[in-house]
Formats: C-alpha cells, sequence, structure tokens
C-alpha cells in the first residue's frame, strides 16, 4: 500500500493558484533549470535560480505574494523556509510542482 504524502500548510493547490495568476502582486517563481524554463513554463512566471536570486530578491517587495515551483514540488516546498529567511512573509509551494499543473493547465503553460 502507498503511504500518502501529508500536505505542507503552505501548499497551494492548483484551483486556487489559477486565481492568482492574474493578480497583481504575484509571481509565479519558477525555480527549474533554464533549459526547462525556456521550453515551458506558467503563463508569466519568473526564473529564479543561483544565478540571479540576488537580484530577484533586492527587486521584489517583500509583501509579494511567491507561488513556487519546481518539477514535482519537492525543492519548492524547502525553498520556502529560505525566502521567508529573505523577508518575505506570503511564500507557498505549488502542489505537484509544474508537471501537475501543465497536465491539469496545458492553456495556462508557455513555451517558446
Amino acid at each position: 500500500m502507498r503511504r500518502r504524502r501529508r500536505n505542507h500548510p503552505n501548499e497551494i493547490d492548483h484551483g486556487l493558484a489559477e486565481l492568482w495568476l492574474t493578480a497583481p502582486r504575484t509571481h509565479f517563481v519558477d525555480l527549474r533549470d533554464a533549459a526547462s524554463f525556456s521550453f515551458r513554463r506558467i503563463q508569466g512566471a519568473i526564473s529564479v535560480s543561483h544565478s540571479n536570486v540576488d537580484t530577484f530578491l533586492a527587486n521584489t517587495p517583500k509583501n509579494t505574494d511567491l507561488i513556487l515551483y519546481c518539477y514535482n514540488g519537492n525543492v519548492s516546498r524547502y525553498a520556502m523556509d529560505f525566502f521567508r529567511q529573505q523577508g518575505f512573509t506570503y511564500v507557498y509551494s505549488l502542489m505537484g510542482g509544474f508537471e501537475a499543473w501543465r497536465k491539469r493547465y496545458p492553456e495556462y503553460t508557455t513555451t517558446d
């Protein structure tokens, strides 16, 4: 029998995340590698990696809602702590990551 994973309190489900796609002070933050981001990403997402995290932190208001996502949701759950330590108050992880989002909302995925 497969164990069911316990949800983290700051994980956001796809239905709620879809409502926030056009919210003015919400950023979808893509934590995947640059090639994956270039190939396909959530509409309007910003790529944040080791190479540009300092710029992102310096230029993003701390009261911004951040919805973090990676491939399957594992890295983004851990990254929430990092962004909170940098002063962000509203930090969430997208349940299931990009792969789950892509399957549920292909219309909100952008390709280059």
